[in-house]
């Protein structure tokens, strides 16, 4: 019998559990007992030692015996390979000793060639390039090329080897493991010309090993010098993936270093731990080993046999005169199998005394801990193991264990003495006894650490989709049969519903009226044709507000009695692109109404025009009337004459100024700058105001400072400006009133002029007016003063156009101040000035 190793012996030891009663009384019969059942093991064990040698040689001989038949059969298939590649070798050699390779009988020859061999997948030609030899038709040609194999390279240095076995190599065309058998061609003057491959799978090699006869366990390989897997086959049920570079046995590699061409060797199989009687020949002709083993499993069926009718004998005799013994041992075989069940099960067990101490443990949970069995019993505890965490729960529940009789799914973490960590999940019953006095725990211990891992994986996986899915960004709702099933914290903040109040909430319920809500009767039928739907819709809020939303909805039955909806709040959009229109709207009626300015600028300028001609024909026309003798004989004709000259006049000045104010508003303002005497031009101005000063009862003072003599400024402009506004205030002063004109410097650049009345002063809010074009303060039936509204709007855009400006201060009732700002060295400019149209 074959011996058993210490660790063996010690994976063979099981926990006892209660130690078998002695039945024996008499001495004398125990020690005859004893004495025959010594002798007839001893007998036994002399048989089936016997019987294990004789099949270990049996075993053997037929492993050297299927070797054999295996090397003959691998070497007969790798001579009929070299043989066909000799015959194609020689057929192509003499075609070339003929005057080339015949190509259309090139690929049926390497066809037949290769059909006729089983294990032979293909047979190619290559020239002395590497390249294939393609043949006709060439459209099959597949381009191989051999030109970096070593075999190549080895014969077209040495063309005269016979030939030989290569690899293994990937086969280029099927990209597989093969065995490479090639050849050199040679031309008729023995040089290089080219090669002939055979390409064997090794897929192809392994259905000659499986046909050995080497029983369920057994295994046969091909492999090379240097012991590398080329092949195997197996029957051994639970074999695990062999690799190329899978180990052999030291005995193995121990017999090839004494007998390296043939030998029968005893090992454990490297490559799967199965335990073989194994044999190995050398093929004479090829680098290749033939391995084959009988698993020893296999072939002591016959020792099983005679240990059983050994153990038969021993059991009658043990039975013939200790029945109460075999009665025991029957009971410790059951005994033992229980625990073997109970150590290697998928669980967990332990009993606990009443102090929490391990009295029993299975082989199972020792494995989680780490521990040897009898480091645990008697001496630590399950939460020796446990977190902190797990020692405060197992604290608890062990005292409850103890009153209540039983504790259920406790969830601990289990730390073993090299520091694993699993989850695991412990049930525990109290056993106690005739008085109900606690005695031990009997606990069951599963390893959930999977489950947990998979559990929390769930739930973050779900938290994700919560956090996605429950969003304030966007609203989205589960609607089932038109009612809102389900809607997330989007739909809350969009709506004004709170969760509660959402479930079953019909979907009419959003929309403004039932106009509204039978207007989706084209999404319905979109969504009932299996269609995603989106659309821009109003909705309406709990609130009663409307509001835009960007609508999208997909089914997600059939029929369409499910629908996912997503909703984006566009209110904030919609709005912004109604500002956005109504900007346009506004430009474009702001570029209409500039265009209309400038046709009434332009109309104004040709009527001024047109209205100052015969207006020069009237005045003149009365200044000869004047001067004729009918003046002169009427009173009355001369009075009506005056006035005819006058009003002409005055309506003359009216159209100057609009046509002046044209002038200004449209840019053709041009400046004429030369010095002037400030004295002498504001005395100029009140000259030309006496005839008004006098009807309207008013004194005119005027006032220059000592230090502002000479400025520079176009005449006609200063003069206009400087009269329009002493005009206006002799106009709007009461009889007896004051004009002041103060005219002083500011600054080494600048210079005023204040034109102050003790008129009637202007209202506060009109300030704002009182420079705009066509604008009196009184006006229509109320209107108090003649005027067109242009004068103190020309003065604006000329001081402007000149770099000054015009300010005012004026209480109601209590009169007005006018400064006129302007600088003191006005640049000639002599083209047009084009001047902004907004005077303020």
């Amino acid at each position: 019998m074959q011996p058993v190793n210490d660790t063996q012996a010690g994976r063979m030891q099981l926990p006892i559990l209660a130690a078998p009663p002695s039945r024996f009384t008499l001495g004398s019969i125990r020690l005859g007992l004893i004495v025959l059942n010594v002798l007839v093991v001893v007998l036994c064990a002399w048989m089936l030692e016997g019987a294990w040698r004789r099949e270990l040689r049996e075993a053997e001989s037929h492993a050297v015996t299927a070797a054999r038949l295996l090397e003959q059969g691998v070497s007969a298939t790798f001579d009929k390979v070299s043989v066909a590649l000799n015959g194609v070798s020689s057929q192509l050699e003499r075609q070339l000793a003929e005057g080339g390779i015949d190509q259309a009988a090139l690929g049926p020859l390497a066809a037949a060639t290769a059909g006729q061999i089983p294990e032979l997948e293909q047979v190619i030609v290559f020239d002395t390039a590497g390249r294939e030899v393609c043949g006709l038709p060439s459209d099959r040609c597949r381009q191989l090329s051999i030109d970096d194999r070593d075999y190549f390279a080895l014969l077209r240095d040495q063309p005269d080897r016979p030939p030989a076995l290569f690899g293994p190599h990937l086969s280029r065309p099927t990209n597989e493991p093969s065995l490479i058998m090639a050849r050199a061609l040679r031309a008729p003057d023995r040089a290089f010309a080219g090669v002939v491959v055979a390409a064997l799978p090794l897929s192809r090699l392994q259905a000659l090993l499986a046909a050995a006869q080497l029983g369920p366990n057994g295994a046969a390989s091909l492999r090379t010098p240097n012991m590398e897997l080329l092949a195997r086959a197996s029957r051994h049920a639970q074999e695990p993936d062999v690799t190329p570079t899978a180990g052999v046995s030291e005995q193995l590699r121990q017999s090839l270093s004494r007998f390296p061409d043939a030998a029968v060797y005893r090992a454990v199989t490297a490559s799967d731990g199965v335990e073989r009687v194994a044999a190995y020949r050398r093929l004479p002709n090829h680098p290749v080993y033939v391995l084959v083993g009988e698993a020893t499993q296999d072939f002591l069926g016959a020792v099983w046999t005679a240990a059983a009718w050994a153990g038969g004998f021993l059991v009658l005799i043990a039975w013939a005169s200790l029945t109460v013994e075999r009665v025991a041992r029957t009971g410790l075989r059951e005994h033992d199998r229980a625990q073997s069940l109970y150590d290697h099960a998928p669980c967990g067990y332990h009993t606990l005394d009443p102090e929490g101490v391990y009295l029993s443990i299975n082989a199972t949970e020792l494995q989680w801990l780490g521990c040897a069995r009898e480091d645990v019993v008697g001496k630590l505890r399950p939460s020796d193991f446990f977190t902190d965490e797990g020692k405060a729960a197992f604290a608890r529940s062990y005292p409850s264990l103890k009153s209540l009789g039983h504790v259920q799914d406790l969830h601990y973490e289990l730390v073993s003495r090299q520091g694993t960590v699993r989850r695991v999940l412990v049930s525990a019953r109290a056993v106690s006894d005739d008085r109900g006095r606690f005695l031990m725990s009997n606990a069951v211990m599963h390893d959930i650490s999977e489950l947990s891992r998979a559990q929390d994986q769930a739930r973050e996986v779900a938290r994700l989709q919560s956090l996605m899915l429950d969003t304030e960004l966007v609203g989205m709702a589960l609607l089932k049969g038109r009612h809102v099933a389900w809607a997330n914290r989007g739909m809350q903040r969009i709506f004004g519903y709170r969760s509660d109040e959402w479930h079953g909430l019909p979907v009419r319920r959003l929309h403004a009226d039932e106009a509204a809500y039978q207007s989706m009767s084209t999404g319905r039928a979109q969504l009932q044709a299996g269609e995603a739907y989106r659309a821009e819709l109003q909705l309406l809020r709990k609130d009663g507000s409307l509001c835009w939303m960007d609508v999208g909805a997909a089914p997600l039955r059939a029929d369409a009695d499910e629908v996912m909806l997503l909703v984006a709040d566009i209110s904030a959009q919609k709005a912004s692109e109604a500002a956005r229109l109504r900007e346009v709207e506004l430009r474009a009626q702001n570029e209409q109404l500039m265009e209309s300015d400038r046709l009434k600028d332009e109309f104004l300028s040709n009527m001024s025009h047109e209205l100052r001609t015969p207006l020069n024909a009237v005045i003149g026309f009365a200044g000869l009337l004047q001067m004729s003798e009918l003046a002169a004989r009427s009173p009355d004709d001369a009075e009506s004459i005056r006035l005819i000259s006058e009003s002409g006049e005055h309506l003359l000045r009216l159209v100057q100024t609009m046509l002046d104010f044209n002038h200004a508003a449209s840019g053709t303002m041009a400046f004429a700058p030369e010095p002037l005497i400030v004295p002498d031009a504001l005395a100029q101005v009140v000259a030309l105001l006496e005839a008004p000063r006098l009807a309207a009862g008013v004194t005119i003072t005027l006032a220059v400072e000592a230090a502002l003599d000479t400025v520079v400024n176009d005449p006609l402009q200063l003069r206009q400006m400087l009269l329009n506004l002493a005009d206006n205030a002799v106009k709007f002063s009461r009889p007896g009133g004051a004009v002041m004109l103060r005219a002083h410097a500011l600054d080494a650049d600048r210079w005023c002029v204040e034109v102050e009345d003790q008129g009637i002063g202007i209202h506060e809010g009109d300030l704002d007016r009182l420079f705009t074009p066509f604008v009196q303060l009184s006006s229509g039936s109320d209107k108090a003063y003649g005027g067109t509204g242009l004068g103190l709007a020309l003065v604006w855009k000329i001081a402007t156009a000149q770099g000054g400006e015009v300010q005012v201060r004026s209480r109601l009732d209590a009169g007005s101040v006018f400064t006129l700002v302007l600088p003191r060295r006005l640049a000639a400019r002599p083209e047009a000035v084009a001047l902004d149209h907004a005077v303020g």
